[in-house]
């Protein structure tokens, strides 16, 4: 026996080990089974002692089938009984958590979740100077009537709705699309412009019949400033990924997802291994209309790094006769000429050379 006055932590641990043991399912599950049954047996378990009490079940019945959810660390081995560890009791970023059906977002939620970030932005822009104000709204440039003027806002319910779209997702890409990929006017909408004033064509979507199209003139300052809001600032993207396609993240997530749903990323070709195809121009040569292959690509004002290389076009002006120009100047330029020459010379008449 284990004093607890003199060494009470071997008698706490003792108390503790001895609990633990009687508690141990390979003793006290057995008792309480029944005969095996006939047929077909199927053990389910979720929990930290599952895993255990599995090893119990097929200690006393023999192997068995069934399906076990333990805790990391906590798995047992089982013959017939497949033991899955997982996170216990709160789901970690390892498994799949399902919403309610037909769940997506808590529009309320939303609402408040971004009316607040707007208007302290607002707020912060003002307070800076980096917000413009025109026309009607100069009276807002005060401090305190710009505060008065977002108090409402602050007790309104902002409308921010999630739902499946009419159409499908089909028809919201093409609706985004007209935004991500175009800027704020087309030139095909501009009816004139000067120094004082633009006209520009402009849907009126209220006329649910005929002619919708309309005719705006406005200010040329005031056209350009319509303009720019369509420009977005600085480390702002058109198009922003959130969740698993989040560009933090977007990589390590659908590693895990990839690996959740076993699928098998397929293997890239090796560079080395893989056939090159040199990259050529989708228009033909505009004088004999084989294909034009790429030599290189260097920007405006950039020195091209292919030097010694003579581009030659020979453009046939008769069944005997040609014409060579030469495109690019190297080192080899005079060898090159004259082998071009003699090529295109096939009937013994000299070419005029008038390139040297």
């Amino acid at each position: 026996m284990i004093d607890p006055a003199n060494n009470p932590r071997s008698f706490l641990e003792h108390l503790f080990s001895t609990a633990v043991a009687v508690a141990d399912p390979m003793l006290v599950v057995p008792p309480h089974l029944p005969k095996r049954p006939k047929g077909r047996l199927l053990a389910i378990g979720a929990g930290k002692a599952s895993a255990r009490m599995a090893e119990a079940v097929e200690a006393y019945y023999g192997p068995c089938e069934g399906l076990v959810i333990a805790r990391y660390g906590f798995a047992r081995p089982c013959n017939g009984i497949e033991i899955v560890e997982a996170a216990h009791p709160v789901p970690d970023d390892t498994k799949w958590i399902a919403c309610k059906p037909g769940f997506f977002l808590h529009v309320r939620v939303l609402s408040r979740l971004f009316r607040r970030p707007f208007i302290e932005g607002l707020i912060a822009l003002h307070r800076t100077g980096q917000l413009a104000l025109f026309g009607d709204l100069k009276r807002l440039a005060d401090a305190e009537a710009f505060a008065a003027y977002l108090d409402p806002l602050r007790k309104t319910e902002w409308v921010v709705y999630a739902k499946p779209p009419f159409g499908g997702p089909e028809a919201v890409l093409a609706y985004l699309s007209r935004y991500t990929h175009r800027v704020a006017i087309s030139n095909h909408r501009l009816v004139s412009a000067n120094a004082d004033t633009v006209a520009f064509r402009w849907k009126d979507y209220r006329i649910k019949s005929g002619d919708r199209m309309k005719v705006m003139r406005l200010d040329t300052g005031e056209f350009i400033r319509r303009v720019l809001m369509h420009v977005l600032p600085d480390s702002f993207h058109r198009i922003r990924h959130y969740g698993l396609l989040a560009s933090a993240g977007r990589k390590a997530s659908i590693a895990k997802i990839r690996a959740l749903l076993g699928v098998q990323v397929a293997l890239q070709e090796d560079a080395s291994s893989a056939e090159i195809i040199p990259l050529t121009l989708r228009e033909p040569c505009p004088e004999c209309g084989g294909p034009m292959r790429i030599i290189e690509i260097f920007r405006r004002g950039q020195k091209p790094t292919t030097r010694g290389l003579l581009l030659v076009r020979v453009f046939q002006r008769g069944p005997r006769s040609a014409l060579v120009e030469t495109l690019q100047h190297g080192p080899l330029r005079k060898t090159l000429n004259k082998a071009a020459l003699g090529a295109a010379t096939s009937n013994g008449r000299k070419v005029p050379q008038s390139v040297n």
